[in-house]
């Protein structure tokens, strides 16, 4: 039957394991579809390569108690085959909402903690950190397989 395409304008949700807090994915973040020829109830179609949307393709801060000065980080999202479209246009397939998928949040700059605490570490000593991803699509019209 297949899936919604995601188009923009359409989200990213992300959800940090605990204790891990990335602000500006409190939110859901919009998706910025590149599709030049495509588009889907008059949008941009999301194709490979947008699911990760611009203002989180750079280090972005985060904190994770005990820690009390926050680092940064990069996200990573290696989405399974069932989120892209078997058919491609110029190359690249379709995005598709699909089901949850794995996040991970890879430290640039450690979280610290500038005065020492006894028996605790200076910094972030936890190089990646794990979380959950999914699209939320208002399409609810143009499925594709």
């Amino acid at each position: 039957m297949g899936d919604f395409l995601l188009r923009t304008g359409d989200e990213l949700q992300i959800a940090m394991a605990a204790p891990v807090i990335v602000p500006i994915v409190q939110k859901a973040v919009p998706l910025l579809g590149s599709s030049r020829s495509v588009t889907a109830i008059r949008v941009a179609a999301c194709l490979k390569g947008d699911e990760l949307p611009p203002a989180l393709r750079v280090p972005v801060p985060y904190v994770s108690p005990p820690f009390t000065v926050g680092g940064t980080g990069t996200f990573v999202i290696a989405l399974p085959p069932a989120h892209f479209t078997s058919s491609s246009r110029n190359g690249l397939s379709f995005l598709l909402k699909g089901a949850m998928f794995p996040v991970t949040f890879t430290v640039q700059t450690p979280a610290t903690n500038p005065v020492p605490v006894p028996g605790a570490p200076k910094t972030d000593p936890v190089p990646t950190k794990a979380g959950t991803g999914v699209f939320i699509t208002r399409n609810t019209t143009v499925r594709l397989a």
